[in-house]
């Protein structure tokens, strides 16, 4: 639950979509994927969180506790990090019985938590790093007109790899515009 420091009550106004997240790369499409896992594949809604991943927020994972979490298909100790540090900087956290937020860490699954953190830090530089370089290449086919093959050769890419990238960018833009990023307070 999210709760404000004044009045203990909950508060949406960081409460962000899980799409807007992988869109802005703090969150891996493998986490993401593994979130939109369905135990009936006839009903959207029978995620984890029990609402389609098109409309998951943190505070839908807020109800539930990490075992919770832990059962779902390919969702390792990274992935679980990467949960917990996104609730954490957003200011959310797991149901926990009897349990603070800081005891959750001590949760057998983050063991080695210090190289998780790192992990998921520098995953999600990595994904930022390669989107720029799309986009860059998308920017100067817009910018110069040049083939495929031109910027390619200019990133040191095939005309094929560069082609994706520059989908990927635009892709990306569109989920950024689609699903805007919550500041935190």
């Amino acid at each position: 639950m999210r709760k404000t420091e004044f009045d203990g009550r909950v508060s949406p106004s960081a409460d962000p979509l899980i799409l807007a997240l992988e869109a802005w790369h703090l969150l891996s499409p493998r986490t993401r994927h593994c979130l939109e896992h369905k135990r009936d594949e006839n009903d959207s809604a029978s995620t984890v969180a029990r609402v389609p991943i098109e409309a998951m927020r943190l505070s839908d994972l807020a109800k539930l506790e990490v075992r919770d979490l832990a059962g779902i298909p390919n969702l390792g100790r990274v992935c679980l990090c990467e949960i917990a540090l996104l609730m954490e900087r957003y200011g959310w956290s797991f149901q926990m019985s009897s349990a603070s937020w800081q005891t959750m860490f001590d949760h057998p699954i983050f063991t080695g938590l210090p190289t998780l953190k790192m992990k998921v830090a520098l995953a999600a530089e990595r994904r930022q790093a390669n989107f720029e370089r799309s986009r860059a290449m998308l920017e100067a086919k817009e910018r110069d007109g040049a083939t495929a093959e031109t910027i390619g050769k200019r990133f040191g890419a095939s005309a094929a790899a560069a082609q994706i990238s520059m989908q990927n960018a635009r892709s990306i833009l569109e989920q950024r515009t689609r699903y805007p990023l919550p500041t935190t307070h």
